[in-house]
């Protein structure tokens, strides 16, 4: 099983990395659909992020996500259900989450079926929905939340 790194930090910690794993590949956004069908663990160490798009891609592409926890991660990864989630700065941890992941083929099987299901509440019909229902709550009333149409 190869193993990939997302915004894995310091050069310390990528090193600490390689001490859990002889394969780890640093991915640009132009080259992560070739290199999805590599590997199997997508890696995910932000200190800071919101809803990053790369762990729905990896889900979308067959991949178990590791990942630390901030911001937004914990709304779309579901400890033990859809990946694995360890705190902040722990790359020692978030390595040793991959590991666990790649030596469980249960689990592995889990997370990743349970990922690409979770993939269905993030359509744009769906999300669209959402933010129209959350604007429409927060507009003073009366307030028309679509764009006017214009012809061309």
């Amino acid at each position: 099983m190869g193993l990939s790194a997302s915004n894995c930090g310091n050069s310390r910690e990528t090193s600490r990395f390689a001490t859990f794993a002889s394969s780890v590949a640093y991915l640009r956004s132009t080259c992560r659909p070739s290199l999805y069908d590599e590997h199997d663990v997508w890696l995910n160490g932000s200190d800071v992020d919101n809803m990053p798009t790369s762990i729905l891609e990896a889900y979308a592409c067959g991949l178990a996500v590791a990942s630390t926890n901030p911001g937004g991660i914990p709304y779309i990864v579901e400890d033990g259900r859809t990946g694995r989630l360890v705190q902040c700065g722990d790359a020692e941890a978030l390595g040793e989450t991959a590991l666990e992941v790649i030596g469980n083929p249960a689990l592995f099987a889990e997370l990743t079926r349970n990922g690409l299901a979770e993939c269905a509440n993030y359509t744009w019909d769906l999300v669209k929905q959402g933010w129209i229902t959350g604007y429409s709550e927060l507009a003073p009333k009366g307030t028309s939340l679509y764009p006017r149409q214009t012809c061309t």
